[in-house]
């Protein structure tokens, strides 16, 4: 039996597996895209089964994980009760379990600990449970039109739980981009990205609509303006949504900063409004001061306008930031 800890981490037991059947189920995934696709290319075959529990892992990555050849994927939609086990499998009759997801942290073992040991009897037990698993109802195989039809679910679950996460986090006190990314629930950062400053009928438009929501709401009127900031776009659909923090800037990278859109509607021009109201509380996910120039240059870089999202796993690398 071997420790498996910070000193000789889970990486070191799977980074030279080769021509093998690898059996994974963990309750979280993110992170990994690069030791899966080394393993892929050792002729490795690897099986994951992988939970739903406060819908932690990013659509995107399931997606990105599922297309690649050699992975055999199945996703647990049972949420709260679905799979929290942290069990690899590795052919012949290596077993590891412990406390470590299979994610970019648990792979280096830093702050988790588990035991590696070999034991046919074991390895055979623990293989016909996952068959089991593999059986229960909602464990679903990535690709098939049950799983699609689930996805769509949970796609919408995971945006209402990240508002939710970013709401919890504006609230409270600022931390530092690599702090905000060392917490592996954050999982994304949405974007606006606007082209052109707003003339005066559109600030009026807002100004009303404003007024008239604050009303609505029952917000005190302690200022003459409601309105922090606005902004506009022609899109008949936004994937934002009311409540959601989302960082703000113009195409060249300037006037960057977060921004709560307490108030989203469509005016009688034509054009959606998305408003940031005086009487909310700033919101702010993490301090800009160290992150706004690499921010600011992604956004020229890749030429964005409009809403985006930007994955966890692009922040990482936008900040050289080890998972």
């Amino acid at each position: 039996m071997k420790v498996i800890d910070a000193d000789s981490t889970l990486k070191d037991q799977i980074k030279d597996i080769s021509n093998a059947h690898i059996r994974i189920v963990t309750a979280y995934v993110t992170d990994v895209l690069e030791t899966l696709q080394e393993l892929v290319s050792r002729n490795c075959r690897v099986e994951i089964i992988v939970g739903t529990i406060d819908c932690f892992n990013h659509p995107k990555h399931l997606a990105q994980i599922g297309v690649l050849p050699g992975i055999d994927l199945h996703v647990d939609f049972r949420r709260q009760n679905s799979v929290h086990w942290k069990l690899y499998l590795l052919e012949p009759f290596d077993v590891i379990i412990g406390s470590p997801n299979f994610t970019g942290r648990g792979l280096k073992t830093s702050r988790d600990i588990a035991v590696s040991f070999s034991d046919q009897t074991m390895f055979v037990e623990f293989k016909q449970r996952i068959n089991v698993l593999l059986k229960a109802p909602r464990v679903i195989k990535f690709g098939t039109a049950a799983y699609q039809r689930e996805m769509a679910q949970y796609e919408a679950d995971f945006e209402i739980e990240q508002r939710h996460r970013r709401s919890a986090i504006a609230d409270g006190s600022t931390p530092s981009v690599s702090d905000w990314l060392a917490d592996e629930r954050n999982q994304e950062l949405k974007l606006y990205v606007w082209e052109d400053h707003h003339q005066e009928p559109e600030k009026q438009r807002a100004r009303e609509m404003a007024v008239k929501g604050r009303k609505a709401a029952a917000m005190p009127e302690s200022e003459k303006s409601p309105i922090r900031e606005f902004f506009t776009t022609s899109q008949k659909r936004t994937p934002l949504k009311a409540g959601d923090i989302v960082l703000c800037c113009r195409t060249s990278g300037a006037y960057m900063d977060f921004f709560r859109l307490d108030l989203i509607e469509r005016g009688g021009d034509g054009l959606l409004y998305m408003i940031d109201m005086k009487s909310s509380k700033p919101a702010r996910l993490f301090n800009l001061s160290e992150a706004k120039a690499r921010l600011a240059g992604y956004v020229q870089d890749n030429e964005l306008v409009g809403p985006v999202t930007i994955t966890r796993s692009e922040l990482l690398d936008l900040f050289n930031i080890s998972a």
